[in-house]
């Protein structure tokens, strides 16, 4: 099926929310961050910023929803000639590899951070090349001799009835940074003729204390992807 044949005949759908099976058990505990990006109108070309539609902070000591001091809010920025082509903005069209980065703060100070970071885009089952392939750049920023500890972890996908499908991955990183950019990419096979993101989400929690067991991170299987570091510098 042409690609955007596909897109026109989906296009009506509702705008999709995370994927709460594939969301960390601790998501909204104290120390966490979410970002949601859902409404892509107005987006711009070439590094404009773009804030959130949900953002939520709980501060470490449980004050509920607070700024994280000191750090910019999240953003997702175009890198390149990434653009949405639809009117109400409920999906963004991807044209080229590593072409969009989300900046997503966090607290530092603390052993160990958890992030999971979910991506639901529009999929062809019938045309495997439409599969996005994707691969994500993990660049910490700030932090006392923070280090992602191993590598991206592939966590599982879900498939919904209107021919999305939401992959998530997860990271661990040794000593919490202050937030780190998440710059994507997307198998060359994937973007001939456009991929569309419907929205990106992502959570992270910074903490001293042993996880519980049914920590997403922890707990979840997956195939291990290659996290492209990719040298960036906060603006």
């Amino acid at each position: 099926m042409n690609k955007m044949m596909l897109w026109m005949g989906i296009g009506a759908c509702a705008t999709s929310i995370a994927n709460a099976s594939l969301a960390p058990s601790w998501a909204g505990d104290d120390g966490s961050v979410y970002a949601e990006w859902s409404n892509w109108a107005g987006f711009g070309i070439g590094g404009t910023a773009s804030n959130p539609d949900n953002f939520e902070v709980v501060a470490p000591d449980g004050s509920g929803l607070a700024g994280v001091p000191g750090q910019d809010p999240a953003d997702a920025q175009a890198l390149a000639a990434l653009y949405y082509t639809d009117a109400d903005g409920s999906g963004l069209q991807i044209t080229q590899s590593w072409d969009l980065s989300f900046w997503m703060p966090s607290f530092s100070g603390f052993n160990t951070q958890e992030s999971v970071i979910q991506l639901t885009y529009w999929d062809d089952q019938s045309d495997p090349e439409w599969r996005a392939g994707f691969d994500l750049g993990i660049t910490l920023h700030g932090g006392s001799g923070s280090q992602v500890a191993g590598s991206v972890t592939y966590l599982g996908e879900e498939l919904d009835g209107n021919g999305r499908i939401t992959e998530a991955w997860g990271f661990t990183v040794n000593n919490s940074a202050d937030g780190f950019f998440v710059d994507i990419a997307a198998a060359p096979a994937s973007l001939v003729g456009g991929l569309y993101l419907d929205s990106a989400a992502i959570d992270t929690i910074s903490y001293d204390a042993v996880p519980e067991p049914a920590s997403a991170v922890s707990m979840l299987v997956g195939g291990v992807i290659l996290a492209c570091m990719r040298k960036r510098a906060r603006c």
